[in-house]
């Protein structure tokens, strides 16, 4: 498995190539392992993955929502 620095790198990689998030190799419908397996093995992958995506990718933008600027 890869270290939790090169999994940052590929993600700042994944990000800087205009890549979604989704794209991440990391994710639990991924991994085909169990939830103890998951969290020990691949969540810190996971968040190395992400940290490196959202320095250089391009996070989603909130879909627009007139309550939202609804005076009260």
């Amino acid at each position: 498995m890869e270290t939790l620095d090169q999994c940052k790198k590929a993600g700042a990689e994944a990000g800087a190539a205009g890549l979604p998030f989704d794209s991440c190799p990391y994710t639990f419908s991924r991994a085909g392992v169990d939830q103890p397996t998951f969290e020990r093995e691949w969540r810190p992958r996971l968040y190395a993955w992400f940290a490196g995506w959202k320095q250089t990718g391009q996070m989603p933008k909130p879909k627009f929502n007139p309550r939202w600027h609804k005076a009260t």
